[in-house]
């Protein structure tokens, strides 16, 4: 999941899903097809997310 396509969707949840991890994880898993974990994990890894 590139970086430059992870950041403008999770820019495009509604604020109420960005501000929990888990919920912003699980909403770009469905869009990305991925695992809730490996997003959770990548967005981690791009500081997206604590």
């Amino acid at each position: 999941m590139p970086a430059d396509l992870v950041r403008p969707e999770l820019q495009r949840l509604p604020g109420v899903v960005r501000q929990d991890p888990d919920r912003s994880a699980a909403a770009l898993a469905a869009l990305f097809e991925v695992s809730d974990a490996a997003m959770g994990v990548r967005l981690i890894n791009l500081g997206l997310v604590s």
